[in-house]
């Protein structure tokens, strides 16, 4: 079930959290990224944290062409991570939630040796704006230029799911902006496209 419908011949495999604003936004910059880099299509796997993925490897031995694995708002065990890299396959992991970045701690030396790591983790602010952060970074500007074209307002929807996101109340004026934004687009939108496109 797992395997349907997906994309054999995409370079890029992108892993999102399937079930929230966060993961959908973090998916949908990633889509835009690769398209501005020009590079091939992305398979898109929405997770849930409550469910487990003993097929996951299996899937990445479906795609031979795999070239780029994009882990965002969600977490795959650190050994796959290390597999993926070991065969050349550059993986680039943005995530917010503790528990994930605790358990990667002891491995995150060994894992930056490799040139083909990429990875930004906060907890302060959502996965969304970590994606957004380090990929127009990683971009030379080809990003956020066609971010800034395409979406004007994308920089504004990654603020206010951050905010919703953290649960940031700090701003109470801000915060009910979040609030509106998490409930009009969640009816709304279908994973992990629609986020920038419905603003």
């Amino acid at each position: 079930e797992n395997f349907k419908d997906f994309d054999r011949d995409a370079e890029n495999l992108c892993i999102y959290h399937g079930v929230d604003m966060d993961g959908w936004c973090s998916a949908e910059l990633v889509n835009e990224y690769c398209a501005a880099k020009g590079w091939g299509g992305v398979h898109f796997v929405g997770m849930n944290y409550q469910i487990t993925d003993p097929w996951m490897y299996e899937l990445y031995q479906a795609m031979p062409v795999l070239r780029r694995v994009f882990i965002v708002d969600y977490h795959i065990e650190p050994k796959e991570v290390f597999a993926l890299l070991k065969k050349g396959i550059e993986v680039f992991w943005y995530d917010h939630h503790t528990t994930a970045i605790d358990k990667y701690a002891p491995y995150m030396h060994d894992l930056h040796q490799y040139d083909t790591f990429h990875c930004l983790t906060s907890t302060a602010i959502s996965a969304a704006a970590l994606t957004l952060q380090s990929l127009v970074a990683l971009s030379s500007k080809d990003l956020y230029e066609s971010l800034l074209v395409h979406y004007p307002n994308v920089f504004d929807v990654v603020r206010l799911v951050s905010t919703w996101d953290t649960w940031n109340k700090s701003d109470p004026e801000t915060f009910e902006r979040a609030k509106c934004l998490n409930s009009g687009l969640f009816e709304r939108v279908h994973p992990p496209f629609g986020v920038f496109h419905k603003m």
